[in-house]
């Protein structure tokens, strides 16, 4: 892919961990730390305004959470992979203007699997969600999702059946969706962000098409890890290994993760709503497994459940239309996410396999297995936020704000649309204005 013709890749290392870090004597309007789509939005509105304006992106490509593995015949999106809500949307946009393929998913088709037998085509959890609803009203102190589910279970006496599919379909619904289990998710503020209309479109043809343009005409300079800002009031002083740079603002990017290592040294230090922020709110770890056959031996619907008693290999998502190619999408999240990070790509093949026999006894090992591990990034140090227990849609805001010189931007920042494309992207030119 032909990238923005200023990019440059800094491969000599001039100094080591111990010596001093060399100065580069220009001075820049802003300096942007991280090239995903948050900081290509922001550096794109900064030289549109006028302002001399750096990225700095410590990997060696851009793009973040945005990434396209195009190794074989199949686009494959290691990171983002869906438009959530096409109606307004920026990334909708944005993306068909660059000729992708955008291809609705209609969550709603569906075929459910137990002892090998189909069960049914409908995931409705409707008297839970309305359940969430009242004990919102009830509560004096947060609660997580979990507590509030096993008194929803307890209140209705389900039979143990209803009980057992009723705990796949919150599992595969909700736990998915925010990359972690029940027990991290505060009820207070379940589904209290905003959300664009028109369903969720898959981008086929590989979400990388939204990157190039963002990236274009831009100085970028890649394999830059940042490890401090300096605000002296005057200025910024933004520090890699190798080089100090010099501007009158910043805008940081990098990912809530990242921010939670601590990996960025902030001088002054941030204050003390923006640590109680980065400590409350959770990052979440969806784990991708795409896993291409010789043939599909599968349902047409849209999504195959299987019930197990496991939270592993429950939710393959049907993309051999959308793909053109025989691949189902597994996903898991959380702790079974994390499970998976330990297993080599034949281990995995071999325990999706011998799930999908359960339900299909004429399945076939997948020919290709292809895994995401956000988790493991250290650029990126899991999926994306989430209210945690505690947290609030206000953290959001507070991690927004500036802080001297020093601005932030990134999905973790957006109070409306947190964990979405769209969300990083409207946050990098919300900073941008704020200059």
């Amino acid at each position: 892919m032909e990238i923005a013709r200023s990019i440059r890749t800094i491969f000599e290392a001039a100094f080591g961990a111990d010596g001093p870090a060399r100065r580069d004597e220009r001075r820049y309007d802003v300096i942007v730390v991280g090239a995903g789509v948050s900081g290509l939005a922001a550096a794109q509105a900064l030289q549109a305004s006028g302002l001399r304006t750096l990225t700095l992106e410590a990997r060696d490509r851009i793009g973040g959470r945005v990434w396209t593995d195009r190794t074989s015949a199949t686009p494959i999106d290691i990171g983002a992979s869906w438009v959530h809500g096409a109606n307004g949307n920026p990334i909708a946009r944005l993306l068909r203007e660059a000729g992708a393929s955008l291809h609705q998913t209609n969550f709603h088709s569906i075929t459910l699997y137990r002892d090998g037998r189909k069960i049914g085509d409908s995931k409705s959890i409707d008297g839970f969600y309305r359940y969430i609803e009242r004990r919102k009203d009830e509560i004096d102190a947060d609660e997580s999702l979990q507590a509030t589910f096993e008194r929803y279970v307890r209140q209705k006496r389900f039979d143990a059946d209803r009980e057992f599919i009723l705990r796949h379909i919150v599992a595969t619904d909700i736990e998915t969706e925010f990359g972690t289990q029940l027990s991290d998710l505060s009820l207070e503020w379940f589904n209290e962000d905003e959300e664009y209309k028109g369903g969720d479109f898959l981008v086929a043809s590989g979400y990388d098409a939204l990157i190039e343009p963002l990236a274009r005409g831009l100085d970028i300079r890649l394999r830059s890890k940042v490890s401090a800002i300096r605000d002296s009031g005057a200025g910024v002083v933004v520090s890699t290994d190798e080089f100090d740079f010099h501007a009158d603002h910043a805008i940081v990017t990098v990912p809530l993760g990242v921010l939670q290592s601590d990996a960025i040294k902030f001088m002054p230090a941030l204050s003390k709503a923006k640590t109680r922020a980065l400590q409350t709110l959770g990052m979440g770890n969806l784990h991708k497994t795409f896993l291409e056959f010789a043939g599909v031996f599968w349902d047409e619907t849209q999504t195959i459940d299987i019930l197990r008693g496991e939270p592993k290999w429950r939710e393959f998502i049907n993309v051999e239309k959308e793909f053109g190619r025989p691949v189902l999408l597994a996903l898991h999240s959380g702790e079974a996410a994390s499970r998976l990070r330990r297993l080599s790509k034949g281990e995995i093949a071999a325990e999706a396999f011998a799930v999908l026999r359960t339900a299909y006894p004429k399945a076939t090992p997948p020919l290709r297995v292809t895994t995401t591990a956000w988790e493991d990034d250290p650029y990126s140090r899991g999926s994306y936020s989430f209210l945690a227990v505690g947290a609030s849609l206000d953290m959001y805001e507070e991690l927004a704000k500036p802080q001297g010189r020093v601005c932030f931007a990134g999905e973790h920042t957006n109070r409306d649309y947190p964990a979405t494309v769209h969300g990083a992207y409207l946050s990098g030119q919300r900073a941008a204005k704020a200059l």
